[in-house]
């Protein structure tokens, strides 16, 4: 349950940094919507468009990144486990 919880939290994580870079134009009062900044990847990311000056790879970190970080998870999980049993087991 851990390693589900932490993924889920890796994962929500990553893509709050994405929405935070996208809309940092905005905050700036640079522009009023994230898509109307020139040099952002917004348009890219999410509308998919091809004509923009940064083209991003929307698939960057799947399979594998999403698979390594389920192990990380799992590992992690392991180690509070037997952490948590040697604390039980202690004098």
């Amino acid at each position: 349950m851990i390693a589900v919880v932490l993924f889920l939290l890796l994962v929500w994580m990553i893509w709050q940094k994405i929405n935070y870079i996208h809309f940092n134009p905005v905050k700036a009062g640079l522009v009023k919507s994230a898509g109307d900044y020139k040099w952002s990847s917004f348009r890219s990311f999410y509308l998919r468009e091809k004509e923009v000056p940064i083209e991003v790879d929307r698939e960057w970190w799947w399979p594998e990144d999403v698979k390594k970080l389920a192990v990380a998870a799992k590992q992690w999980s392991q180690e509070m486990e037997n952490q948590s049993k040697k604390k039980g087991s202690a004098p």
